[in-house]
């Protein structure tokens, strides 16, 4: 081998001898970038996180919900908004009655209570010999009350023109009471000269007299009224109520009052010595016929509920 060909020899040994070196020091092609290559199980301890890569938001599974039973479900759910207003209705909110029974007229406490279901202690009775000072003190236990509720005002007995029983109690201090309690008002008389009370008292919404302005009366009128009262037949219009003016019209029929005033005149012929027969009267308007004796009093209003 000459001299020339032994150099070339040496170069070539160190160029096999430098790629040789270079070739260990670069990784595996099929190694993932960033892979421990010292890892051999799948026991390794995890790695942490890289604090510089975005994390992906952790999902939160809804909480199991708690078995119900129908009755809970029941509980929890509102009611509809009409069952809720009738469940929550107060007794005590339902339109108060109060009633005024002068005289002969307190034959109606028995029917109000019986048939209608009146409270006993809203019945103020004035009964005995008729003075001013009880006439008054009737009135003052009636409270003052609001055009939801009712009373009713009845009288029974003899009467002066323009009054209410004598001079000492005209019609006007009926009136100013009627004023002060401030209910829907119903007046029911069997008095002389008892028509005049649709012009004297102007609070009144419905006034029935068993006699007009300039006649005589001799109770026919208020028995055939209170037996109305308590008849189902009087439910002329078969709406299952007996309004006031139903009562009325029954009460007012010719027939039954000349046959009672003629029994009358035979029974007691001092106190009716005359054939003659008052015609009863009643203040204008339909208003009685939307009124009735019972708890919701208001026909109009009784009909929606």
């Amino acid at each position: 081998m000459n001299i020339r060909n032994t150099g070339y020899f040496a170069i070539l040994l160190c160029v096999m001898v430098f790629e040789a070196s270079f070739a260990g020091s670069t990784p595996k092609p099929d190694a993932p970038a960033g892979e421990d290559k010292t890892r051999k199980t799948d026991t390794a301890k995890p790695q942490k996180p890289d604090s510089t890569q975005k994390q992906a938001p952790e999902l939160k599974t809804p909480p199991a919900k708690k078995p119900t039973t129908p009755s809970a479900e029941k509980k929890d759910k509102p009611a509809p908004a009409k069952l809720q207003a009738k469940s929550s209705a107060n007794p005590s909110k339902l339109p108060q009655r109060w009633a005024l029974l002068i005289y002969h007229a307190r034959r109606y406490k028995p029917i109000l209570i019986k048939h209608y279901g009146w409270d006993e202690k809203n019945i103020i009775l004035v009964d005995g010999k008729l003075t001013p000072k009880k006439v008054a003190a009737g009135f003052a236990k009636i409270p003052k009350l609001s055009r939801d509720d009712l009373f009713f005002f009845s009288s029974c007995h003899h009467a002066a023109p323009k009054c209410l029983f004598n001079r000492r109690w005209p019609w006007r201090k009926v009136e100013k009471e009627l004023k002060r309690i401030g209910a829907t008002t119903v007046v029911t008389l069997e008095v002389c000269h008892g028509g005049l009370a649709m012009e004297l008292l102007p609070s009144s919404d419905v006034v029935y007299s068993g006699a007009d302005a300039f006649s005589k009366c001799g109770g026919i009128f208020m028995g055939l009224f209170r037996k109305a009262l308590t008849d189902p037949a009087s439910d002329t219009n078969g709406d299952g109520y007996v309004s006031l003016g139903e009562v009325y019209d029954i009460a007012s029929k010719r027939k039954p009052l000349v046959e009672g005033y003629t029994k009358l005149r035979k029974s007691r012929p001092k106190f009716w010595p005359t054939k003659f027969v008052p015609r009863p009267v009643r203040s204008p308007g339909r208003r009685g016929y939307q009124i009735h004796l019972g708890a919701n009093w208001d026909l109009a209003r009784a009909k929606k509920e």
